[in-house]
């Protein structure tokens, strides 16, 4: 194959594109008489065309799945649920949402992104196959050499791509700063473009700036474990990353552990996320607003305070992995930051009850997880039992306290204002006891009394509550469904029935009813609307307990289901 020698590369934001740079011009002056493409109706005067022919014949291929129908209300599904999550979110009235289902608009958006994403996926997918049939072609190419050649070219690609995605929302981000972008407080809720997981921004000891409680955060609010967490799987090219890992998909929940989506049982496998923040901190923040590192709700001046700049939705973070973290919301929403690390057991679903239980406390004993929630009288007896056994075996201090700190951590963390009265004093029990252990000095044991003071509960994204007040293992949740759904089946009847005794009144009758009969419909409508949301509420509730409840829990799902589903 002729290459064009000693030309300066070009940047290529495709495989298509990197080919076309590459080989055009000499594959261009390159004739071609028969082939064995000519067999399949492919006729070329020239090497390039000879390429483009068979790129545009496997370009049409590929696209019949990605442009199918099938594809098109999939993703028309996943546009109703976000939407529906939008206007729950913001409140907007009824009469202002969108029907997607109807909307043309709509319809249109989601037909560009399919073609959007084809071209990318397709695109290089097309553009590689027909790259490599070349080298059957008159003028050969040595196998390992074409193999290296297209793999350098999808590299490529790869990187133009995800420079092309980090510039885009750089500009997205920075046109957001004209827009009173909202300050960022502990639990705002961050993606990274090369991340599979959404995860909250935490801290761990706040700097005297609240916003409802929540304390705002500024440029330096980014260490890595600390502030920012694992986004994953890492998707970035340039990823210097050795750790490998496999992650259950699931899905986004809010403060009570509820799904915000549907969640995905997929597995997704990969190298494992670690982010790596330079000394710079957040980029884009709020010059007008600077917050002090050291200050405390005491603080009477910021004098002699190291001050910094305070983030917003419009701030983002680059990672040295490729990576470019940026929030989705401020956290002056209510969310949990906190995710069991048993939520990422990859096998849910595929044996029976039993069987299930049997497997995923076996996966939790090998990867020494603890299968409990924080708050439970069964967290703190595994982490008992496990510190217990450290010291029986004779194990390192930093092992132990090691174990302590987990424990403590992932309490904390969960929030000690979702646990019971028995379950913070559980907790505090744990906090006395590692303290004023032998494993710390008096230096280090204020040091960790100070870090387990109650911050996260004062001053956390854990606070909220569900309207029930309660958890699907506790009989008074399904009690507020059941009572809730029977209200509406009795004014759903009563409506029914004040509509039956105007419609078999007389033709007179019903004309001079029509404002009542109207009035009658609008109530029966809101509480159609009010029942589904209501439904959807519960769905969410007990969607992370479904595999752990008993029998008699099953059946109390099963009747608040009937219940809200006449």
């Amino acid at each position: 194959m002729a290459e064009a020698e000693g030309k300066e590369q070009e940047c290529a934001a495709s495989v298509y594109e990197y080919i076309e740079n590459e080989y055009k011009e000499a594959w261009s002056n390159e004739k071609i008489e028969g082939g064995w493409l000519s067999d399949c109706g492919i006729v070329a005067k020239n090497r390039w065309e000879q390429f483009e022919m068979m790129y545009r014949t496997k370009y049409a291929e590929y696209s019949e799945i990605y442009m199918s129908s099938a594809e098109f209300q999939s993703r028309l599904t996943n546009r109703y649920r976000e939407m529906e999550e939008y206007y729950e979110v913001h409140n907007t009235p009824i009469k202002e949402r969108t029907n997607v289902f109807t909307s043309q608009e709509v319809h249109q958006e989601i037909w560009k992104e399919m073609d959007e994403y084809a071209r990318e996926q397709v695109g290089d997918s097309a553009a590689l196959e027909a790259f490599n049939s070349m080298g059957q072609g008159p003028v050969f190419v040595e196998e390992e050499k074409r193999k290296r050649q297209s793999e350098e070219a999808l590299d490529q690609s790869k990187k133009s791509k995800n420079e092309k995605t980090i510039e885009e929302l750089k500009k997205a981000l920075e046109e957001r700063s004209n827009q009173e972008p909202e300050y960022l407080v502990r639990g705002a809720p961050l993606r990274c473009s090369c991340g599979s997981h959404m995860r909250y921004l935490d801290m761990w000891e706040t700097h005297g700036v609240y916003l409802d409680d929540k304390p705002v955060m500024h440029k330096m609010d980014c260490v890595p474990e600390k502030n920012i967490m694992s986004f994953g799987i890492c998707s970035s090219p340039i990823a210097a990353l050795t750790e490998t890992g496999s992650f259950l998909v699931g899905a986004e929940t809010d403060a009570e552990g509820n799904y915000l989506r549907s969640p995905e049982d997929r597995v997704i496998a990969g190298l494992v996320c670690k982010p790596k923040i330079g000394e710079e901190g957040w980029e884009n923040c709020k010059n007008e607003t600077r917050i002090a590192q050291d200050a405390t709700a005491k603080t009477a001046s910021h004098k002699g305070c190291t001050c910094y700049e305070a983030i917003t939705t419009a701030s983002y973070l680059v990672c040295e992995h490729g990576g470019l973290i940026f929030p989705v919301g401020s956290g002056q929403l209510k969310y949990s930051a906190y995710m069991p690390p048993f939520m990422n057991y990859p096998y849910a679903g595929n044996k029976d009850a039993k069987e299930e239980q049997e497997a995923f406390e076996k996966w939790c004993q090998k990867n020494d997880i603890c299968p409990y929630y924080p708050g439970t009288t069964e967290y703190m007896d595994w982490y008992q039992q496990k510190i217990d056994g450290l010291k029986k075996m004779g194990k390192s201090e930093k092992t132990i306290k090691e174990a302590y700190e987990e424990c403590l951590d992932q309490a904390y963390l969960y929030g000690l204002d979702r646990m019971s009265e028995t379950g913070r004093g559980q907790v505090k029990e744990m906090v006395n006891q590692y303290t004023g252990s032998d494993l710390l000095n008096e230096t280090e044991a204020l040091a960790a009394q100070k870090k387990y003071a109650g911050l996260r509960i004062d001053f956390g994204g854990n606070e909220q509550r569900n309207p029930v007040e309660a958890t699907p293992e506790e009989d008074a949740f399904y009690q507020y469904y059941v009572e809730k759904a029977k209200e509406f089946t009795q004014t759903e009847e009563e409506l029914n029935e004040q509509l039956r005794q105007i419609r078999y009144a007389g033709k007179e009758s019903v004309e001079a009813n029509a404002k009542e009969s109207t009035r009658i419909l609008t109530q029966l409508a809101n509480i159609y609307t009010e029942r589904e949301k209501l439904s959807k509420d519960f769905e969410r509730e007990i969607g992370i307990y479904g595999d752990y409840l008993d029998g008699e829990r099953k059946a109390q799902v099963q009747e608040v289901t009937d219940l809200l589903q006449k």
